[in-house]
Parts: structure tokens; C-alpha cells; sequence
């Protein structure tokens, strides 16, 4: 049997997005780190790309907050954790003129999932 099992997380009109545990990483202090390819939040919200906002939030998007990137544009818009936030991965998104932080739900519900 494989050491990666992978879990269907969500099916969308242009791919299927899916999880393996893999994916995930968990510091010693319980913070719960991302480097998949799901760009959905929680709320299906598409996120934006991180470089984007680079010049707007340089003390959270810089290249040691990216540590499991090549660099801050391999992370295009993919759900991530680099200001090490409690509540595990996220990112940024618009509505109307506002731009701010959704928590993309990959990590924590990796023990809730049914494995395919």
C-alpha cells in the first residue's frame, strides 16, 4: 500500500483539487503548514496570487515566510502559513475593494475525510 494516500477534497468547474498528507507539515508548536495547490479558501473563495500583494504586506509576504517555496512567486496563490498563524493556512482575497484573510480549510480536516 502506498505511504500517500490522497483524499478528494473539493471538485471545481476547472480542476479537481486534492490532499495528501504529504502536503502537510506541523511545527513542534502545533502550527500547521501547507505546500499544496489548493488556492480555494474554506469559503470557496479563489485566492490571490501572493506577489501581489508583496509591496502592500512585506513583513508577512517575504521569501523566510515562504520557507517551503522555491521563492514567493512558486506560491502563486496556493493556501500557505507564513505568518505562522494558529489557525493553519491561509490567504488573501477580495471583496469589492476589500482585500483580507481567509483560512483555507486543507490541513485541519485531513483526519475528518474519507480516504478514496
Amino acid at each position: 500500500m502506498s505511504e500517500i494516500f490522497l483524499v478528494k477534497l473539493k471538485e471545481f468547474k476547472k480542476n479537481i483539487v486534492y490532499l495528501s498528507y504529504i502536503d502537510c507539515s506541523i511545527t513542534a508548536d502545533g502550527i500547521l503548514h501547507y505546500q499544496g495547490k489548493n488556492s480555494f479558501t474554506k469559503f470557496e473563495h479563489e485566492c490571490l496570487p501572493w506577489t501581489d500583494l508583496q509591496t502592500i504586506y512585506p513583513e508577512i509576504i517575504n521569501q523566510p515566510n515562504f520557507f517551503n517555496d522555491l521563492s514567493v512567486k512558486a506560491a502563486k496563490n496556493y493556501c500557505r502559513n507564513p505568518n505562522m498563524n494558529i489557525n493553519g493556512p491561509w490567504c488573501f482575497v477580495q471583496n469589492g475593494n476589500t482585500i483580507s484573510m481567509e483560512g483555507c480549510d486543507v490541513c485541519q480536516s485531513l483526519g475528518k475525510l474519507r480516504i478514496e
